[in-house]
């Protein structure tokens, strides 16, 4: 009897230990299916966009299948030959030379402006519209 009592001991240690294995697998092979289920969608979206991708590179392949290289060829070797001729230095020379021509005029004008005398300007201002007025009394008077 007391060997059937240390055989059904170790079977229940075997049998309790295999439910903690079996649980184990069980809850590792959940992990799994949840990692491997947001693995795959994130594959998905992966496929998705490459999908993407590749749509917009063959709309861009077409279109520039349909470009005119040998006129865009022609345009650029135009437009070098045209920036080749320009005269680069005369160019800046008379950039340089309106330059100073503009800080000349501004400094005339400051000049100018600080040597305005502003009593004799009211003044004649003042006599304008004296002189002014009576003309333009004479002209109302015609007028209506």
């Amino acid at each position: 009897m007391e060997e059937t009592v240390q055989l059904m001991k170790k079977q229940l240690f075997w049998s309790r230990l295999t439910g903690v294995l079996f649980a184990c697998v069980t809850v590792l092979l959940v992990i799994a299916l949840i990692l491997f289920g947001s693995f795959m969608r994130r594959a998905g979206d992966l496929v998705a966009k490459a999908d993407e991708i590749a749509a917009k590179l063959d709309s861009t392949a077409s279109q520039l299948e349909d470009v005119d290289w040998e006129s865009v060829g022609k345009n650029l070797e135009t437009i070098s030959n045209d920036l080749s001729a320009v005269d680069w230095i005369g160019l800046t020379d008379d950039i340089g030379k309106m330059a100073t021509e503009a800080e000349n005029s501004l400094q005339i004008a400051q000049k100018a402006i600080t040597d305005l005398d502003i009593e004799t300007l009211n003044e004649a201002i003042t006599e304008l519209r004296d002189v002014i007025r009576p003309l333009a009394n004479f002209v109302n008077r015609f007028s209506n």
